[in-house]
This record gives structure tokens, sequence and C-alpha cells, in this order.
């Protein structure tokens, strides 16, 4: 069950992490543009 909760948790946490870091990325991104 734990293994699980493991296999379904880290997808959503890595995607969240994932948004967060191009967030935070995006206007840098755009004063370059």
């Amino acid at each position: 069950m734990s293994s699980l909760l493991r296999t379904t948790h880290y997808p959503l946490s890595f995607r969240r992490a994932r948004l967060v870091s191009w967030i935070s990325s995006a206007p840098k991104a755009r004063e370059l543009s």
C-alpha cells in the first residue's frame, strides 16, 4: 500500500515542482525576448 502511494504521489510532486520552476523562470524568459 505504501509503495502504491509513493508511486502515485511522486509524479504529482514532481509535476508541481516542474510547474513552479517554469512559472518562476517565465518572467526571466519574457525579459530576454
